[in-house]
């Protein structure tokens, strides 16, 4: 049976082999890529700065429409200024959860008497509704 010292010495060997061909390996002991065909998604200052700016720009725009639309209740404006902070849709439901929100159920409905709480898919489609809205009023 080999030892850990035969191990480290046949590791050597072969991390030298590759070595002398010119292998670079990419994944590297500090959890980040480095080198190789991966090298400018993750390691371009461009690839970095743009999806940021993009990210400042739309919340920029979301608490400005926040500021200003006239939303038709508290909760939605609620859940738009949470979406408008970055907060993501499953943490917003257990913001909601948490503070006993409930959503009123609709009078048409099956659920008529009925309050259950706001799910993730409702949710979406509350900042899905109010972000095409601010793209009307906001981005002409």
């Amino acid at each position: 049976m080999a030892s850990q010292a035969d191990f480290k010495k046949l590791k050597k060997l072969w991390y030298d082999k590759l070595k002398a061909s010119g292998f670079h390996d990419i994944e590297s002991n500090s959890r980040q890529f480095s080198g190789g065909s991966l090298n400018w998604k993750f390691n371009s200052e461009w690839t970095k700065a743009y999806p940021q700016q993009a990210k400042l720009d739309y919340y920029s725009l979301a608490t400005q429409f926040l500021n200003m639309h006239k939303f038709p209740s508290k909760v939605h404006e609620v859940i738009w200024a949470y979406h408008s902070e970055g907060i993501s849709i499953r943490s917003i439901v257990n913001l909601l959860k948490d503070a006993g929100v409930m959503n009123r159920p609709s009078k048409h409905g099956r659920y008529t008497g009925q309050s259950r709480p706001y799910t993730k898919d409702l949710i979406q489609r509350i900042v899905v509704h109010y972000r095409e809205l601010m793209k009307q009023k906001l981005i002409k």
